[in-house]
């Protein structure tokens, strides 16, 4: 998918379809021109119960250049993954980081602009 109106309105409908959609950051790193999120989710379209849901561990990966994003993914984490992305120093366990979960509701109210 390309380009802001395309990326905004596909955030804007995941989150209204699973309005109990939840990130749960655990570490956040920044490798370069990258800011990785590593966390678990809760509420999203895989219809899991919140605890087996949590378990399922994914990467966040947003690059930046010039101040636009250039690039978003969500990837699995593995331990493969985190080597090819330089992040064989972040322990896997699992860990609160400092901004907390982000529920689908705070997402719509801070739309990509």
């Amino acid at each position: 998918m390309t380009g802001r109106e395309a990326n905004r309105d596909a955030w804007n409908g995941y989150v209204t379809a699973f309005p109990d959609y939840v990130i749960y950051p655990d570490h956040l790193v920044h490798h370069g021109d990258d800011v990785l999120v590593l966390g678990s989710t809760t509420g999203s379209h895989l219809g899991l119960p919140d605890q087996e849901e949590r378990r399922l561990k994914v990467i966040w990966r947003a690059t930046v250049r010039d101040g636009l994003l250039t690039l978003w993914q969500i990837i699995e984490d593995t331990p493969g993954q985190r080597a090819l992305l330089g992040l064989t120093d972040v322990k896997q366990q699992q860990t609160t980081a400092s901004r907390g979960p982000l529920p689908a509701e705070s997402m719509l109210k801070h739309p990509l602009d």
